[in-house]
């Protein structure tokens, strides 16, 4: 491999990142400032955590009479 073919590739490579750094430039500059900026997050108040409510509620399944049933009798022999 020569040395005009390894300068062409590099050339090449340097031609494609600067398009691509042109191109998404607001979002490379949008991603290094959310990833690396400067600004401290924010401190939670008397350092607990807040009290947040879940946007649904978990009810169990109901159960079903027949286990209600089978419960018992098979506590009662685990007795005797």
């Amino acid at each position: 491999m020569s040395y005009s073919s390894i300068a062409l590739f590099l050339l090449t490579l340097a031609l494609w990142l600067s398009i691509f750094i042109v191109h998404y430039k607001s979002r490379i500059s949008e991603w290094y400032q959310n990833r690396f900026g400067a600004i401290p997050p924010s401190a939670l108040p008397d350092d607990s955590l807040p009290e947040i409510s879940l946007p649904f509620r978990y009810d169990p399944p109901p159960r079903d009479k027949e286990e209600d049933q089978k419960a018992p009798e098979s506590q009662e022999d685990k007795t005797s």
